[in-house]
């Protein structure tokens, strides 16, 4: 746990610069494109895979995520996301297909 807890500060204290997509930031950093996606909003990314650590009322949740079709991940927490593309990249058509990430799971959902 404590090394999740050390990734998470270093991807929530990376330089983010604004990109084109309201409420996502972008940071370029050892051939590497990391995300931060404010809470309630989302992206489109192309097919590939991305790793994101959230923060979760139980502690802290790391997942690798592959989307075998461009997608729009959304961010509906509270709380920013983080996220590391591994081999997708933004697209600007919003998708049919969405990755929705909340906080928790309703018992009836």
């Amino acid at each position: 746990m404590i090394e999740n807890n050390k990734i998470y500060q270093d991807l929530k204290n990376k330089k983010y610069l604004k990109s084109n997509h309201e409420g996502v930031f972008v940071c370029y950093e050892n051939n590497r494109t990391y995300l931060k996606i404010n809470p309630k909003k989302q992206i489109t990314l192309s097919e590939g895979s991305f790793y994101t650590l959230m923060r979760q009322p139980s502690g802290l949740k790391e997942e690798n995520v592959k989307i075998d079709q461009p997608a729009e991940l959304h961010n509906i927490t509270d709380e920013s996301m983080f996220c590391v593309l591994k081999d997708c990249l933004f697209d600007n058509q919003p998708k049919d297909f969405k990755l929705i990430i909340k906080k928790g799971v309703k018992e009836n959902e």
